[in-house]
């Protein structure tokens, strides 16, 4: 009689005919267990197709210990002065792109200081032309710091309203 829980239907300990299928007596793969394997059998039936748990153990087994292609070919790891050359370059496209688009910005920044100037003397030659209207000078005190900041002085309104009536 067998006292031990673990036995095959026909009589004999599974860890036993396990241990005896295992080629030259290896032990199982890291993290692997026969249950698990026998599991995987009973959920995956395309598994299950491949062969008894054993034999798939087995086959686990003699994959985990086989090189990968990669290093049986000779394959070229990652390394440093590889990783670092690569680096290098993607920095110093990146900081050519940045420095581009800066450029780019600090010249359309230029452009709208004097087109705030040229929109305003628009705006004020189609409103009031003259200026004399008691709204129109006092909006130009309450904004004096925007104006002096975009460059308005009633001589270039006036310079503005002549080149105008010329056609220039």
């Amino acid at each position: 009689m067998c006292l031990d829980p673990v036995v095959a239907n026909d009589g004999e300990d599974e860890s036993i005919r396990w241990a005896t299928k295992l080629k030259g007596g290896q032990s199982a793969p890291s993290g692997a267990t026969k249950d698990l394997m026998r599991r995987a059998r009973q959920i995956n039936p395309a598994l299950a197709a491949k062969g008894s748990t054993t034999e798939l153990f087995n086959e686990m087994k003699s994959a985990e210990s086989a090189p990968s292609p990669a290093k049986a070919k000779g394959a070229p790891t990652a390394d440093l002065v590889t990783e670092l050359d690569a680096l290098q370059r993607w920095h110093r496209d990146e900081k050519n792109r940045i420095g581009h688009e800066i450029e780019a910005l600090q010249r359309q920044a230029q452009q709208v200081t004097p087109a705030a100037l040229e929109k305003l003397m628009d705006l004020i030659l189609a409103i009031d032309p003259n200026m004399t209207s008691p709204q129109t000078q006092e909006m130009l005190r309450a904004q004096a710091p925007f104006l002096a900041e975009i460059g308005f002085s009633v001589r270039k309104l006036i310079d503005r309203k002549l080149k105008k009536k010329s056609g220039r």
